[in-house]
């Protein structure tokens, strides 16, 4: 896959140094993939959460329209 896209942020050095060592100690030789893993990562994550979410906002719906108790 073409990787065509760029981000730029700015970190201090103790940022930097804490991301690499992060990095390392999951075995990444490169910040630039680990953080492209962690941000894809989180966003899976917070779709995961929200789906999750409404199906349990659908249960309690169901439970609440059938007059069951939860």
């Amino acid at each position: 896959m073409v990787k065509n896209h760029t981000f730029r942020f700015r970190v201090t050095q103790p940022q930097f140094e804490q991301i690499k060592n992060e990095a390392q100690a999951k075995g990444y030789v490169k910040v630039a993939p680990y953080l492209r893993d962690l941000a894809l990562e989180k966003s899976k994550f917070l779709e995961d959460k929200i789906i999750n979410t409404h199906e349990k906002v659908t249960q309690i719906l169901e439970v609440l329209q059938n007059g069951r108790k939860v």
